[in-house]
């Protein structure tokens, strides 16, 4: 998955990265992150783009909210903001803790579009609510640039030492499956943290 996103991210340049991220890629831009740390990219410009597609979708799903959200179809309405549980769940998220919510939202999943929808369905202050996705927005596309960066500095570093193609393919490797562990693990602690307050309160 990662070497054919490399791939998309090589051939299109920022707009695979602003695409990616108003499609949900997290994973892109960790592949963004890696490569800027070899030299095709500047890693300012990915934070800017990824920035940019993420505050773009999540204004839209809080406008598809704010304005449509009652007139959801069915069938369209359950598959953006899932069952009566969850909406409820995520609804005492926002009321007991709206900022924090909007700002973390990224790192918790299966929660996003239907958190952003119902912030607009609720009619939460479009401004204060910009401002805490422009911040959150920032905070989550240079975590996850910095994280591919990273692992991509470390690759640079082996490689001045290890020759050896096998070994270097086996690093690459290990390093996808450790970017893609970090993710997963970073978003089940956030998750934990927003939801488990919620439950305590």
């Amino acid at each position: 998955m990662l070497p054919m996103l490399m791939g998309l991210i090589l051939s299109y340049g920022y707009l695979a990265i602003f695409v990616g991220v108003i499609l949900g890629g997290e994973i892109l831009l960790l592949a963004a992150g890696f490569l800027a740390a070899q030299g095709y990219f500047s890693v300012y410009w990915v934070i800017f783009f990824a920035t940019l597609g993420v505050v773009l979708i999540d204004t839209i799903w809080y406008l598809v909210g704010r304005f449509g959200g009652k007139n959801i179809p069915g069938r369209l309405r359950k598959f953006l903001i899932g069952t009566k549980e969850k909406s409820s769940d995520a609804n005492k998220l926002l009321k007991k803790h709206a900022g924090k919510t909007i700002f973390l939202v990224r790192f918790v999943y299966g929660l996003r579009a239907m958190v952003l929808i119902l912030a607009g369905a609720i009619k939460m202050n479009f401004w204060k609510f910009l401002i805490l996705n422009i911040a959150g927005s920032i905070f989550w596309s240079t975590i996850m640039t910095l994280l591919g960066f990273f692992f991509g500095e470390s690759f640079n570093i082996l490689k001045q030492y290890v020759r050896n193609g096998i070994l270097l393919a086996t690093f690459v490797f290990v390093i996808m499956v450790t970017m893609l562990l970090v993710v997963m693990f970073t978003k089940k602690k956030v998750q934990k943290v927003v939801v488990g307050e919620n439950k305590n309160k």
